[in-house]
């Protein structure tokens, strides 16, 4: 009985080990809330209490993530952000290029690992698209009431972004129902088709513009890209840095 219990106790603690070492599995909280669709266009939201994809998380479950990653890993040979930029930088006209130089200093505080839901976002545009032979975007958002989150996803599995009109009034209806603004998140998936491998962690023109546009109108905090390795934030006091001149 003494030896039974031992056995029980021993697998009790590699499993809470093994949690430990690789982290919570990360999942989204239930079906989502479908606002609009139609084609290859999708608006949807999830809501989760705040702590929900807090702790430390594996995306070992995450099959289209992985696909992509191991692809990039086998035809990009250095990952480092600064090396990327280096590479793109030539390629880019003033404005990109002063995003660039931004990106640059904010990269040695602001870079981090990518979060829970920033893996799901990549994974779940990843079944939608294949994002290693058709490189494309989706925009996110994350807004906060009291102890809960709200997780906002768009896409029309294209490299770029359109309708903003109806994701600005779908976000506008939120806020006036108590919801900040926290995050605006987006992908620069790197392109293994291109001799520069675009998907660097810098903000487009594009993105300047929206971003100044979400401070102003809709109290934007922060933006987030990723790149499905690494994620750059940038504060809404760094916006006014950027260029939206094409």
């Amino acid at each position: 009985m003494l030896r039974f219990c031992f056995i029980l106790l021993f697998i009790a603690c590699s499993c809470s080990h093994s949690e430990m070492r690789d982290g919570k599995i990360c999942q989204f909280p239930d079906s989502p809330q479908v606002v609009f669709e139609k084609g290859n266009t999708l608006l949807q939201y999830w809501d989760y209490e705040k702590d929900f994809m807090s702790s430390p998380s594996n995306f070992q479950n995450l099959k289209n993530l992985k696909k992509y990653q191991n692809a990039v890993k086998t035809k990009v040979n250095n990952l480092d952000q600064l090396a990327l930029i280096s590479r793109s930088y030539p390629f880019e006209k003033a404005g990109d290029k002063q995003n660039l130089d931004l990106a640059r200093l904010l990269l040695k505080k602001n870079l981090r690992p990518m979060t829970c839901e920033e893996g799901l976002l990549l994974d779940l545009q990843g079944s939608r698209i294949d994002l290693v032979a058709t490189p494309t975007e989706f925009l996110a958002f994350i807004l906060t009431k009291a102890n809960h989150k709200r997780l906002v996803y768009f896409t029309s599995n294209i490299n770029g972004v359109r309708g903003l009109g109806i994701i600005h009034k779908t976000l506008e209806g939120f806020i006036d129902q108590g919801w900040v603004l926290e995050k605006n998140i987006h992908n620069h998936t790197l392109n293994i088709n291109e001799s520069n491998y675009r998907g660097v962690l810098a903000p487009s023109t594009s993105d300047a513009f929206v971003y100044q546009m979400e401070l102003k109108d809709l109290k934007l905090q922060t933006a987030v890209i990723t790149n499905g390795f690494e994620t750059l934030e940038i504060d809404s006091k760094n916006f006014g840095k950027l260029s939206d001149k094409f």
